[in-house]
């Protein structure tokens, strides 16, 4: 707590102290505000345990009960938004640039709001980014509780156009978040950011990203990420779109995640970098946050696409992998908790710990359930887990199933 604002406390009208608090705070993102306010009543409360006699210890009793109850109003705010989310199949919808935007949502109006929840996919071109907008602005006309998912993962894995009118940082940098970590970094290290949007339609891939990372100071690894990420999940934001999933797959050449640059390392420490990132980029956003493809999905020879990953064999990976997600799931405190599942054989020996970690999901989004090779899987060996089976019972399932309901009319 602020000593000047504490050293007052004696002789204070605790309502209008606690009013000063809170508009001190105001401006910090909610989730800021929340922490913050477990802090103070975390100090208060020592302070009665420690010093019941202090002179003015009804004063701080009365502030630690003004404290508590703004702080359970946020958490009510949280919980409510939370709340709205919906399990079951997300509705799959189909577009293209010549689509009546209009017609086909408002044809399909009812099964939106009855799913909550739906994935954009695009014909065999990027969307613009100009109709990207109107597909989420129409939806969000049925519900604006309504999850958007879309498959962007930016680099080589694009379903829009990033930037309307291609990208400019100085766009960016008007945002205070932005503001104050850029000028932060180095001129060199801005040049660098700058020269890391060569493409100004598309936002960079997460290896791109790397890989004018691992050149920053030491001092500035955290700012520069920051701005990146804040930056992807704002551009999404300005979409209106609200979910994001990123790749937590550590990077060991598989063609899928490595050769289409998609993982962002093969080191955990960089990975924990990135996820601190988004982590407060998703607090000031609200964009939702989820990790790809749980347990791993970066090492092998195989596209889980034409085959299923067997990582029964190398269990190293996976346990080294895990660590990623379990970061991810421990260190969101009150934002959302979810977690994307791969299909892929496990040594059954990781059952346990493959359980333990997903089950600090608040939820657990499928793979597409319609993958050739994932309908083939009949029999397990007594030897393995099969991932997706190991989740298909859990009561907090969004399922993506690409041909259940899609491109309907």
């Amino acid at each position: 707590m602020n000593i000047f604002l504490f050293s007052q406390l004696h002789a204070a009208n605790i309502d209008k102290f606690s009013e000063k608090i809170f508009i001190s705070h105001q401006n910090e993102n909610i989730f800021n505000q929340a922490e913050i306010y477990e802090k103070y009543i975390s100090q208060l409360e020592k302070i009665i345990q420690n010093n019941p006699k202090t002179a003015f210890i009804n004063n701080i009793i009365e502030l630690e009960k003004n404290i508590s109850i703004k702080h359970d109003e946020i958490i009510s705010e949280i919980l409510q938004k939370k709340a709205k989310i919906k399990t079951g199949n997300t509705l799959i919808l189909k577009f293209s640039n010549t689509t009546n935007i209009s017609q086909y949502i408002q044809n399909n109006s009812q099964k939106i709001k009855d799913s909550n929840s739906v994935f954009i996919f695009r014909e065999s071109e990027n969307l613009t980014s100009k109709n990207m907008k109107k597909i989420t602005w129409e939806i969000k006309n049925i519900s604006d509780d309504i999850l958007i998912f879309i498959d962007q993962e930016w680099g080589q894995i694009n379903r829009f156009i990033s930037f309307e009118n291609w990208f400019s940082l100085e766009k960016y940098t008007d945002y205070l978040y932005v503001f104050f970590r850029f000028n932060a970094l180095s001129s060199q290290e801005k040049e660098g950011l700058k020269q890391l949007f060569w493409n100004s339609q598309y936002f960079p891939s997460m290896w791109n990203i790397w890989t004018f990372y691992k050149n920053i100071s030491k001092e500035n690894k955290q700012n520069f990420l920051e701005i990146i990420t804040f930056i992807q999940l704002k551009n999404l934001q300005n979409h209106g779109i609200n979910t994001h999933w990123f790749i937590a797959d550590l990077d060991l050449w598989n063609p899928v995640i490595s050769w289409l640059n998609r993982s962002f390392s093969e080191n955990i420490l960089d990975y924990f970098d990135l996820i601190n990132a988004y982590i407060e980029a998703s607090k000031v956003t609200w964009v939702v946050l989820y990790a790809k493809h749980f347990p791993g999905h970066g090492a092998g020879k195989i596209d889980s696409h034409s085959d299923i990953l067997d990582y029964s064999q190398n269990s190293d990976y996976v346990e080294k992998n895990l660590l990623v997600f379990e970061y991810f799931l421990e260190n969101t405190k009150l934002l959302w908790k979810w977690i994307m599942v791969g299909h892929m054989y496990l040594d059954k020996n990781i059952s346990d710990k493959f359980h333990k970690i997903i089950d600090k999901s608040d939820f657990i989004i499928t793979d597409d359930l319609a993958m050739e090779w994932f309908k083939k899987i009949k029999n397990i060996p007594e030897n393995k887990i099969f991932s997706t089976q190991e989740i298909l019972q859990k009561n907090n399932l969004i399922k993506v199933h690409t041909q259940e309901n899609i491109w309907i009319k």
